[in-house]
């Protein structure tokens, strides 16, 4: 961690987050915030940590489509 955090500051961050958002939407938050894990760790699952960056901002060559203009 970069940071030591106790007990008692997760405690008031917990405090502050429900009196901003209210305990009605703490589970929707949670849930997106989870999805939102979830999808990260399935994108960078699928890429090789050899590839360089550079490569990774190139968009990817669009592929022709097979079917016939009129």
């Amino acid at each position: 961690m970069p940071f030591p955090i106790g007990q008692w500051e997760m405690l008031a961050l917990a405090l502050v987050i429900a009196l901003l958002f209210g305990g009605s939407q703490l589970p929707a938050i949670g849930r997106k915030l989870g999805r939102s894990v979830r999808e990260t760790r399935d994108t960078l699952a699928g890429i090789d940590p050899r590839t360089p960056l550079r490569e990774l901002d190139r968009p990817e060559p669009q592929k022709e489509s097979s079917s016939e203009e009129r």
